[in-house]
């Protein structure tokens, strides 16, 4: 992240099939190019590997004020950029899996980036981290800690649950499991643990919907075990958090909390506080912090 604001000459990079062809040319375009096209009069097609790289940007944004209380505005500003973001995706790229059925793998890591970054900037000045200060430890980005509390919390709260919905949706997609990145298994991990916190804060309000997307982390998760290790050392993490959330007395699955009258999965409540969720404990263990998440590390070894 420190060579983020250091200005790049290079061109943008073109269609992996059009790379794959030998058909990319030299007079490709610039980033200045690329970042204007909010302005533009007319609209540039650009490869799917643009749309990645400014997800990375506005991902450390996020993270340059990850440690430090920004000022609204700041916070603010990147909010707008990561709503704005998908706006200018032209029409031809909404869709991640193209008309034969392939998903389009640098799409899908720009929009997983996106969300990622949605949890990473809003979940820690939410409620949702507050159940306990345990959760700090899981974020991807370490030295993630609590925010004073402010007016706008249970915004910060429904920004960063939707955000965990829409990666769980991007985990549903059908495709082999194993051509995504292994970054995606963190990002797995931080929308399970924003749903574990607003199922608990919920007070069991739709608890299926919880449910069958921390089944589908969780199936994600031992699928991609199989490729990296990282994978299967947080699926145990997760495996026993889930059992105790959904096994605990106040969170009993019943017919009558599927069927409430606001089933609107926003992670807004605020009736339960961290001695009710020892869950939240598992968290301490030095593997939810993702410090070995890098290259060569021992979370990193192929499974077999």
């Amino acid at each position: 992240m420190k060579t983020r604001s250091v200005a790049s000459e290079v061109l943008m990079p073109c269609e992996d099939s059009t790379y794959t062809d030998g058909a990319c040319f030299s007079d490709g375009s610039s980033l200045a190019q690329f970042t204007d096209r909010h302005f533009a009069e007319e609209e540039i097609s650009f490869s799917s590997s643009c749309y990645r790289i400014e997800a990375v940007q506005i991902l450390s944004r996020v993270l340059s004020i990850a440690n430090a209380e920004a000022h609204p505005d700041e916070v603010q500003a990147i909010d707008n950029s990561l709503a704005a973001w998908s706006h200018y995706v032209p029409p031809e790229k909404r869709d991640i899996i193209s008309n034969s059925g392939e998903v389009d793998e640098l799409l899908f890591q720009a929009h997983m980036l996106i969300h990622w970054a949605t949890i990473l900037l809003h979940m820690p000045r939410s409620e949702l981290l507050s159940v306990h200060p345990a959760t700090a430890d899981i974020f991807c980005a370490k030295g993630d800690k609590q925010m004073p509390s402010t007016d706008t919390k249970h915004a910060h709260a429904s920004k960063a649950t939707d955000a965990s919905k829409e990666l769980s949706n991007l985990a549903a997609l059908r495709c082999p499991v194993q051509k995504h990145t292994p970054f995606f298994v963190c990002a797995l991990v931080i929308a399970s643990v924003v749903q574990l916190a607003a199922c608990t804060l919920h007070n069991c309000r739709c608890m299926y919907q919880h449910r069958d997307r921390i089944t589908l982390v969780v199936g994600l998760l031992k699928s991609l075990s199989l490729s990296w290790a990282c994978a299967g050392s947080v699926l145990v993490k997760i495996k026993k958090i889930a059992a105790r959330v959904m096994k605990s007395e106040h969170c009993t699955m019943t017919v009558a909390s599927t069927q409430c009258d606001s089933c609107t999965d926003s992670g807004l409540g605020t009736s339960i506080g961290a001695e009710d969720v020892p869950w939240m404990e598992f968290f301490d263990d030095p593997v939810m912090s993702f410090e070995g998440f890098a290259p060569g590390s021992i979370l990193f070894e192929q499974g077999s």
